[in-house]
């Protein structure tokens, strides 16, 4: 692929311009050639900042890591950090403006704006609407500020398809202010998770999972461990984890958040029924004997009241202080995001806007169906966008600016619990025409300024230091990652109980349709990443597609298949596996999409969920055509759940690509689990029992190796360990090792016949389940969990925990002729640390 051979050092199969290469004549500050320079900064996903560190080879960024003293990292970070890097190379990248789509410059857009925002001035904003992505940057918000109060009828508007908007509403609900919940699992014994994938979603994903795994671990004097209840309508890593999950509707976690409050003491009316009574019954019996000691999560997808039931719940069992606290919002103007789209859209079509500036955003991709923004947008008198590839909005839009990168700019932004990172460049912009958000927002306060003047006014005006003390405190944010004392206090706030009055909304009839953000490239904007498209999702296994998922029976009803929907075995399974690829019509609120299914056990029944991100129409080489566009059926009253669904089945076919070809291990575990009361008697029981299945006795076996009898250890020999009781399958290991030895990228048409990528972990993992060669691994995986107490009748073993074990077992690559060993560090979000070896390339760039 064209972007790794730019990662590997701007080379490609063009031909460079000609010209005269020289030695230093004096080397650069800090740059030794072949001595690596590492740099702390920051990246952000829906405007929450993760600290990491950037590797520099000889001036060119080549490796992220966590950065150990960030809050939310902790030296970890997820898939997305880890790609990243990718798209700082993308050669599809924009070089120059666009003018009305012709190559234009940046100082004729500012000509042409100057002009219209002297009006704008005149008429105090009246026309001038800004929209943004979620915004916690103070150094942005500042001048966010400042120019709302220069044209004080103007408006600002944050927008984000996937945020924190009903988590922050439901708190404001609860509280009557906007507050930002942070979880406290080293203090929490039970959890239950309400449509929550805390492990993989939200802005504190990297250190919840680090430290809710911390408190899982069974090593030396440590036997105790907490326990997890998940409830959610699509199979999740958090979910997979979990000791106890049920699947309900995601229309159905209300009645379950209503049920569990009137039990524990919260004045509500419980509901007349609720799914599976027995289970939610255990669970409050469990949370009853753990006061103060337990945690209730609500997830983003779940709306306000829904939210604000869950800090009743805290509240009503003493969880607030102790595993849960509430800060101030991180988000500078947090609000109602959808509704404030919708009147913007409205403004658009009454004409009322003169001038609007996108940063960050495509609403005309991500916006909600209803809202029909790509015909509201038109009606702006002038609209920019700036961003990092020419888009959906940008094509539309009578300028488009190109973005830098983070790794391009300055700015700064705030973590989960509101500690700011300075943003750092490593390298100068690839492209001259290239401006951050910083550049764009200082045209409208006065002369053009640069990102690092804006950000160093901000920070010097806040601080009050003097020059010298400045530099010093500004260096020093630099080195460390983080600014020394921005951590936001904890909040003590008294819980309402208006909210309580409202109403149930019952569920509506018919099939139930979700949206979920792609666990691999989120809401579309990692579409164009190859290293994203074919990372195989911890649940599916899919590559390069999103698909219909639905469960086997809600599949036997859509397809009139002649299965006994009441005892389905491994076999029928296996056999329904003919229906993926099946393309199925959804019609739902006024649209309609032609999508293929994909079976997925542990999906609530009557549900279909549709993942958000693909079926872009403008974005880039690699990610154009790939998947089906799921905005198509979002619409602003149901972003996340719906009710009246229907769904038709069609006689086509689509070929999806699945890394995982079929479920049965030839006899073999997928995992072996066992209970921590079991391990405290006998911790080497599993041991024993698969001594005993695979190797006939009861001593220490002599196990197979990975490679063939003849190979020959000529100096070191290798070995593996990966806890899978701190395994949550976040595939950050994967995306690792290929940033690590720049292993280029599966196209889709080789996946489809059978490829895999050599490096990559679960497609290697997929090749050792082959039924065509030997296993790699001669041993079943072990993880521990913690049970439910005795009197409850909740599921046991946990359903489906196939994709736990998938995702990081065999993380090594499959041994080819042309590549060479090596390791590498991999710290994943769970913190699991460990070294690995690593297939890397003879030729590689690094």
């Amino acid at each position: 692929m064209g972007a790794s051979l730019a990662l590997g050092g701007l080379t490609g199969c063009l031909r460079p311009p000609q010209g005269y290469v020289a030695p230093y004549a004096r080397a650069p500050l800090e740059q030794r050639p072949g001595i690596p320079n590492f740099y702390a900064t920051a990246l952000s996903l829906d405007g929450y900042g993760l600290g990491v560190v950037v590797k520099s080879n000889e001036g060119r960024p080549t490796k992220v890591e966590g950065n150990p003293r960030h809050p939310a990292s902790l030296g970890a970070t997820s898939i997305y950090e880890q790609a990243d890097l990718l798209n700082l190379y993308d050669p599809d990248r924009p070089e120059a403006p666009l003018n009305g789509g012709n190559v234009d410059t940046w100082d004729n857009f500012i000509v042409e704006f100057n002009e219209v925002v002297q009006v704008q001035r005149a008429l105090q904003g009246q026309g001038l609407r800004i929209l943004t992505e979620t915004v916690t940057s103070p150094t942005m918000a500042d001048q966010l500020a400042q120019i709302l109060a220069a044209y004080p009828a103007a408006r600002w508007i944050q927008y984000s398809p996937v945020g924190t908007s009903n988590t922050l509403n439901g708190a404001r609900l609860a509280f009557g202010a906007y507050a930002e919940p942070r979880y406290r699992f080293e203090n929490a014994r039970v959890i239950v998770a309400l449509d929550a994938d805390f492990l993989s979603d939200g802005p504190g994903r990297v250190r919840y999972a680090r430290d809710f795994i911390n408190a899982r671990r069974v090593a030396d004097d440590q036997t105790a461990m907490n326990r997890l209840y998940a409830l959610e309508p699509v199979l999740s890593n958090t979910g997979i984890v979990a000791d106890n999950r049920l699947p309900v509707k995601g229309a159905e976690i209300e009645a379950v958040a209503r049920y569990i409050a009137a039990q524990v003491g919260v004045a509500t009316e419980a509901p007349a029924a609720v799914p599976d009574q027995a289970f939610l019954d255990a669970l409050i019996a469990d949370l009853q004997d753990n006061v103060g000691g337990s945690l209730v999560i609500v997830g983003e997808s779940q709306p306000p009241f829904v939210h604000a039931l869950g800090h009743a719940i805290n509240d009503a069992l003493g969880n607030i202080g102790r595993t849960i606290e509430l800060s101030d919002s991180v988000v500078a103007a947090p609000s109602d995001q959808i509704a404030e789209l919708a009147q913007l859209a409205s403004e658009l079509r009454a004409g009322s806007v003169e001038v609007l500036v996108m940063i960050g955003a495509n609403p005309v991709y991500t916006a909600p169906a209803d809202l029909r923004f790509a015909e509201a947008l038109q009606q702006a008198k002038l609209s920019v966008s700036l961003n990092t590839y020419v888009d959906e909005t940008a094509v539309l839009a009578n300028w488009f600016l190109p973005m830098t990168h983070p790794f391009e700019s300055w700015g700064d932004v705030r973590a989960f619990d509101g500690t700011v990172s300075i943003v750092q460049p490593l390298i100068e912009p690839l492209y001259v025409q290239d401006r951050s958000p910083l550049e764009l927002l200082s045209l409208l306060l006065g002369p053009p300024a640069t990102d690092y003047d804006a950000l160093r006014a901000y920070w010097q005006n806040a601080t009050a230091l003097e020059e010298g003390a400045f530099d010093s405190f500004f260096s020093q944010s630099l080195v460390d990652g983080i600014v020394a004392d921005t951590t936001l206090p904890a909040r003590q706030l008294t819980l309402s109980t208006a909210f309580l009055s409202q109403a149930p909304v019952a569920p509506a009839a018919g099939l139930e349709l979700i949206f979920r953000a792609d666990p691999t490239i989120y809401d579309g904007r990692f579409a164009n990443n190859g290293w994203l498209q074919e990372l195989p999702k911890p649940v599916t296994k899919l590559t390069w597609d999103n698909a219909a998922l639905i469960s086997p029976r809600t599949a036997i009803t859509l397809f009139n298949l002649d299965f006994d929907t009441e005892a389905l075995t491994d076999e029928d399974l296996e056999e329904l596996d003919r229906v993926n690829g099946r393309l199925v019509e959804l019609r739902y609120r006024g649209g309609s999409l032609t999508v293929p299914v994909w079976v997925t056990p542990g999906h609530a029944e009557g549900t279909v969920t549709l993942n958000l991100g693909y079926g872009r129409t403008r974005t880039g080489r690699v990610g154009e055509g790939t998947g089906f566009n799921a905005y198509v059926l979002r619409t602003s009253d149901a972003p996340y759940f719906g009710g009246g669904l229907e769904a038709i089945a069609t006689d086509g076919t689509y070929r999806l690509v699945s890394t995982q070809t079929h479920h049965s291990l030839e006899g073999r575990d997928i995992v072996r689990a066992g209970n921590i009361e079991d391990f405290r008697e006998n911790p080497k029981a599993i041991a024993e029992e698969v001594y005993t299945e695979e190797y006939g006795n009861v001593g220490k076996p002599e196990y197979q190796s990975f490679f063939n009898e003849e190979f020959v250890y000529p100096k070191n020999a290798w070995g593996m360990t990966i806890d899978l009781t701190a395994c949550i399958g976040c595939n950050a290991c994967t995306v690792a090792c290929q940033a690590e030895n720049n292993i280029r990228s599966s196209a889709r048409p080789r996946l489809r016949v059978g490829a895999r990528c050599t490096g990559s972990g679960s497609t290697a993992t997929s090749v050792a389940m082959s039924t065509t060669r030997k296993p790699m691994c001669s041993r079943s995986p072990v993880c521990i969990v913690s049970r439910p107490p005795a009197s409850s009748s909740a599921r046991w073993p946990p359903p489906f925990t196939t994709t736990r074990v998938l995702t990081t077992w065999c993380t090594t690559a499959v041994l080819a002729p042309s590549i060479a060993r090596t390791t590498v560090r991999i710290k994943c979000a769970a913190s699991i640390s460990f070294s690995i070896p690593i297939w890397r390339r003879r030729r590689s760039s690094f």
